[in-house]
């Protein structure tokens, strides 16, 4: 009789922190010298007519907006050094606007008073950059409301603790936000995620709480859609596309606080990762720079050690300490780099870790083939590469020490790439 299987059986047990109050650490550092946003659209004269180098804003001043509404506010009161164009991840183009802060704070007109003229024909103008980066333009522009909405109160790498935080922390907050979302999109059905261990259950009111397991990746949205409501969303389609939009607590938390109370959203909850592990939370202004806190917290770093945006499955490396917190950076982890495990370029050893992993069932080890090879529409219709849900679990359990998540985020962009270029052609 066989005691111990040959092949793991399934996906590693890696389980989600619990955070439980008080919550240490969730403390705020001071304004720094500079702030630097990087704005979704490249640099170009429509950007450059609205803002100028020398130019003085106000905290809460609209930075861009484009015809369809969406708007970049300004996280502080400062004057304006400096645009640029900078390449991001997937060499997605951006404007970088560094801002000199002022120590006398001023916030915007428009802020003023927004409660009374706040509604959803203008809302757009305001929301399109709440920390967590909803997208807003999918709740307000639907021809028909969501069925449901779900407020993510559990976060969505391991070790990363924002909204989990929130919901405990601000949870009053969170729950009026739920309301002026109710009527901005006319969505009745909202619940909120969180793990069984959480005490939301006993404080959420008349809202549903749906509780996902401890094991990761259990909270992503697509998990979430088929374990708890039973619906698969199809392969390059969106949880939205089945008609259930989510947003991140910390976010509808923001729209609670700009409406109820005037206050702009300009800080970002992040929790701070050192080479030990220790994670604590730390409440930063939008815009500062990864050298600043990590310099607050006495943080430092040498030759070979890794700076990553994000949790340690799904976050992405940064290759400077002048990187800035966007509205959607939850994370900053320091690795040391003598625990740095390489990736390597082998081939595959078909030893099957990577398939027993995948909760999207994905034959991983096949569709490697086809992207190390560059075949990228052969990988979406035989090996189902838009089905990924990006959990990253391929890449921990591969022996090889292949970087699968890598080939396929690659994958999936040169894919869409391709789609793009095609259909412009037409």
């Amino acid at each position: 009789m066989i005691k111990k299987p040959f092949f793991s059986m399934g996906a590693p047990r890696l389980k989600y922190p619990v955070v439980k109050r008080p919550d240490p650490g969730f403390d705020s550092i001071p304004l720094p010298e500079r702030v630097t946003v990087y704005i979704k659209r490249p640099l170009s004269p429509a950007v450059e007519g609205l803002i100028q180098a020398g130019e003085r804003v106000k905290t809460g001043s609209r930075l861009f907006f484009d015809d369809e509404g969406s708007c970049f506010l300004s996280p502080v009161t400062g004057t304006i050094a400096s645009l640029d164009e900078f390449a991001g991840y997937m060499d997605t183009r951006y404007t970088s606007v560094t801002i000199e802060t002022a120590s006398d704070e001023e916030v915007h007109e428009d802020i003023k008073g927004l409660s009374s003229v706040f509604s959803p024909e203008n809302a757009a103008a305001f929301l399109a950059d709440l920390p967590g980066s909803p997208d807003f333009k999918s709740f307000l522009k639907r021809k028909e409301p969501y069925e449901a909405i779900i407020v993510e109160g559990v976060d969505d790498d391991l070790l990363i603790r924002v909204n989990q935080a929130v919901l405990e922390g601000e949870l009053k907050d969170v729950l009026e936000g739920i309301q002026i979302l109710k009527k901005l999109t006319g969505v009745e059905q909202v619940y909120i995620s969180a793990l069984p261990s959480s005490s939301l259950r006993m404080k959420s009111g008349d809202v549903d709480v749906i509780e996902v397991s401890e094991q990761y990746p259990s909270a992503l949205p697509e998990m979430i859609m088929k374990n708890k409501l039973k619906r698969v969303v199809p392969a390059g389609k969106k949880c939205s596309d089945s008609g259930v939009g989510f947003i991140k607590a910390e976010a509808v938390a923001s729209l609670a606080k700009l409406i109820n109370k005037g206050e702009v959203p300009v800080y970002k909850v992040v929790t701070v990762i050192d080479k030990k592990g220790s994670a604590r939370n730390l409440r930063v202004r939008i815009g500062t720079k990864v050298c600043d806190i990590l310099s607050h917290l006495g943080i430092s770093t040498s030759y070979g050690d890794r700076i990553i945006a994000g949790g340690p499955m799904r976050g992405k490396s940064i290759y400077s300490e002048d990187m800035p917190v966007l509205w959607d950076t939850d994370a900053i982890m320091v690795q040391p780099g003598r625990e740095i495990t390489p990736c390597h370029d082998t081939p595959c050893i078909n030893c099957g870790e990577c398939v027993r992993a995948c909760p999207a069932n994905i034959p991983v080890n096949m569709l490697i083939r086809l992207l190390e090879n560059r075949l990228y529409e052969m990988a979406v219709s035989e090996y189902d590469l838009l089905s990924c849900i990006e959990c990253g679990l391929c890449s921990y359990v591969c022996v090889a020490r292949i970087p699968l998540f890598q080939y396929i985020m690659l994958g999936k962009n040169e894919y869409l790439k391709l789609k793009s270029s095609e259909g412009s052609n037409v």
